[in-house]
């Protein structure tokens, strides 16, 4: 049930040979899911790494994250398009903050702010990796 309530929230469409698609999209989406606890509460928190160039643009993946909500149900809690994330050293409240990536020089790094992921700051892989993309906010 908790998976159904989470393909819902995507709003993915399964073709009868077992096929994901989004929206009007005609291409796989090819969703994989990633349960981990991310703060060791034993609360399973939900990633699903799904799309393709159309849902995605250049990252040709997105990532959604869900979480449980006071009421105990999974919820959409962030999604992005990224080719893939890692887990930082740095905390918040007992949550890892969180480094998107994808095409490029500049990954985004998200921060739990005791109910949600919020965009914090971004880090170049090199010098003026995030400047095309007008990023302010350096991590320091």
């Amino acid at each position: 049930e908790e998976k159904r309530q989470i393909f819902r929230q995507l709003k993915f469409n399964v073709s009868e040979d077992g096929k994901f698609f989004a929206g009007h999209e005609d291409k796989d989406v090819s969703p994989v899911v990633e349960v981990v606890d991310l703060n060791g509460d034993g609360v399973e928190e939900v990633f699903v790494h799904w799309g393709n160039s159309y849902t995605s643009g250049n990252a040709e993946r997105s990532i959604t994250l869900f979480v449980k909500d006071a009421m105990g149900q999974y919820v959409m809690n962030l999604g992005i398009p990224a080719g893939g994330y890692g887990m930082l050293a740095t905390r918040n409240l007992g949550f890892p903050d969180l480094e998107f990536y994808g095409p490029g020089f500049c990954r985004g790094v998200w921060r739990w702010n005791g109910s949600r992921y919020k965009y914090r700051c971004s880090r170049e892989d090199k010098p003026g990796g995030c400047a095309w993309r007008g990023v302010k906010t350096l991590c320091p």
